[in-house]
């Protein structure tokens, strides 16, 4: 690249997210477009992301094992993780997530637009009830935040 040909600012690239039918009944997985800074040199600059780890039995091994899975997917697919969005909690099957200490700091954080991005191992990290589910991809994706799963 010359020193007249300097790169756009940012430009688009398409990644695998979740969102939800406008029925609410469904969550749709689908590539989709995000607009990413450009560096000096014309590459992809990493998208601050957070992690939101979770068990239900206390295992410390399970939650390292969540959170080591989700860094190794950042770093092949370009997110930066601060560790002060890494979120990990253990606890009962509570359905209002807003009841977690852990969830609640992460939704205070994506309302900051701390992130952009959420990586968790598997949906069900989230909740195993497929509704609760949705319904926190959608107030996410309100805040432009998208949800991945980090075994793609």
């Amino acid at each position: 690249m010359s020193d007249n040909q300097k790169p756009a600012p940012y430009r688009y690239e398409r990644r695998t997210g979740y969102s939800v039918n406008p029925e609410g009944a469904a969550l749709i997985r689908r590539q989709v477009a995000i607009y990413a800074r450009v560096g000096s040199q014309g590459q992809l600059q990493d998208q601050e992301a957070a992690i939101y780890a979770r068990s239900a039995t206390g295992e410390n091994a399970a939650l390292a094992g969540q959170v080591d899975q989700c860094k190794a997917y950042a770093a092949v697919h370009g997110y930066a993780i601060d560790d002060q969005h890494i979120y990990q909690e253990v606890n009962t099957a509570s359905v209002n997530l807003l009841q977690h200490e852990q969830f609640t700091h992460l939704f205070e954080a994506a309302k900051r637009h701390e992130f952009t991005v959420l990586l968790v191992t598997h949906l069900d990290r989230l909740s195993r009830n497929s509704s609760v589910v949705m319904g926190v991809i959608r107030k996410l994706k309100e805040l432009g935040i998208e949800v991945v799963e980090a075994h793609q």
